[in-house]
């Protein structure tokens, strides 16, 4: 399995995260680093301020 994933084009295929029943590290992981994008990034607080602005 490749890391790297060209994002040039839309993929079809199915990823590992769509597998409810996975439940393996890798998903683990994955899922331990966007919470901590999420974080950085200003996690729901960007898209609730957002929302706030638009119904003003």
């Amino acid at each position: 399995m490749s890391f790297l994933v060209d994002t040039k084009y839309r993929s079809e295929e199915e990823e590992i995260m769509d597998d409810l029943d996975y439940n393996g590290p890798i998903l683990h992981d994955a899922l331990d680093k966007l919470a901590k994008i999420n974080q950085w990034l200003g996690g729901n607080a960007v898209t609730i301020s957002g929302l706030k602005k638009s119904t003003d």
